[in-house]
């Protein structure tokens, strides 16, 4: 999927939020239209930065503010700042908080994701075993070489027991071998007879 330039999408929204505000002005003051505007500087706020979000709800404020100017009728100035004050603190703080979410989320998936790697990486570690290529000790967790009988098992609780493989047997016993085996019984002397 191609990714939109983000100056188009700022684009596409000011122009959304402006078609709000003249639906909001055609409708008259009986008809609020101020939950699209947070709605839609929710998905503002989710998708752009920071920046953006506060230029837009800052947007949304003076064009709601122009239309009820325009519009409602005010009986007394105050009610009318105090009502444009709330709603401009009100999609600022909006718009901040959703912003706020998206930008931790984002950083708690970023986290899971190298974590993730820093697992499989340990995973892979794991597999590997450091051992002595002259002894065959092995190298514990706490850097301590240790026979590799001891480390197997410590590590899967087995007892473990020692024999001789017929190749070992042959290669480091066989002068042993020849001499008990049934084909390795002396010759009777030729000079005994019967």
């Amino acid at each position: 999927m191609r990714k939109v330039h983000p100056a188009i999408v700022t684009a596409s929204f000011a122009v959304s939020l402006l078609l709000l505000g003249y639906w909001d002005y055609i409708s008259g003051f009986r008809l609020s239209l101020f939950p699209l505007y947070l709605l839609l500087l929710v998905v503002v706020a989710w998708y752009l930065g920071k920046a953006t979000t506060l230029a837009m709800s800052a947007i949304a404020a003076a064009i709601i503010m122009v239309k009820d100017s325009a519009v409602v009728p005010a009986l007394h100035d105050f009610y009318f700042y105090w009502d444009e004050g709330t709603k401009c603190v009100l999609l600022v703080l909006t718009g901040s908080a959703v912003w706020q979410i998206r930008h931790l989320l984002t950083e708690k998936e970023t986290t899971n994701r190298e974590l993730r790697k820093a697992l499989s990486e340990i995973r892979e570690l794991r597999r590997m075993i450091p051992i002595c290529s002259m002894c065959h000790s092995i190298r514990t967790d706490k850097g301590f070489y240790e026979k590799i009988e001891v480390y197997l098992s410590h590590l899967t609780g087995a007892e473990l027991t020692h024999g001789i493989c017929p190749a070992c047997l042959r290669k480091n016993f066989s002068h042993l071998t020849r001499s008990t085996g049934p084909e390795a019984r002396p010759a009777p002397a030729k000079s005994e007879k019967k």
